[in-house]
C-alpha cells in the first residue's frame, strides 16, 4: 500500500431510463491527481470511453453503512453455493438478503437502501 491517501465511496448515478449504477472505488488520489488526461483515457475500461461531460452532473455520494457481524446457521450447501461464486460472496448474500426484505413481506424494514 503506498502512503498516499485512499478513498472509499460508492456513488449512485440515476440514468434517463432511472435505473442506479452503484460504483465502489479505492482510488489512489495522489496517482490520479499526477496522471495526465492521456494516461487516465488509456489505462481506464472501455466502458468508459463514452461517458459524457455532464456523466456526473447527478451523482450522489453515498457513505457505506457499517455492517454488523452476526452469526448465521444455514444449509452447508447453500454456504458452498456463495464461496463458489468468488471474493465477495458474503457481500451479494446480504444483497439478496436486502432484496427479499425490500420486496415486502408485510414487516417493517425501516430505511433500506
Amino acid at each position: 500500500m503506498t502512503s498516499a491517501i485512499l478513498a472509499f465511496a460508492t456513488l449512485h448515478y440515476p440514468t434517463r431510463m432511472n435505473i442506479r449504477f452503484k460504483f465502489h472505488a479505492i482510488i489512489d488520489l495522489a496517482r490520479v491527481m499526477s496522471m495526465t488526461e492521456e494516461e487516465i483515457m488509456r489505462t481506464s475500461p472501455p466502458d468508459l470511453a463514452d461517458l459524457t461531460d455532464d456523466f456526473w452532473d447527478n451523482a450522489v455520494l453515498v457513505m457505506p453503512k457499517k455492517k454488523v457481524a452476526v452469526s448465521l446457521r444455514m444449509d452447508s450447501e447453500v454456504l458452498a453455493w456463495y464461496k463458489a461464486t468468488g471474493a465477495r460472496y458474503q457481500t451479494r448474500m446480504n444483497a439478496v438478503l436486502k432484496s427479499y426484505a425490500r420486496r415486502g413481506t408485510g414487516v417493517s424494514t425501516g430505511s433500506l437502501r
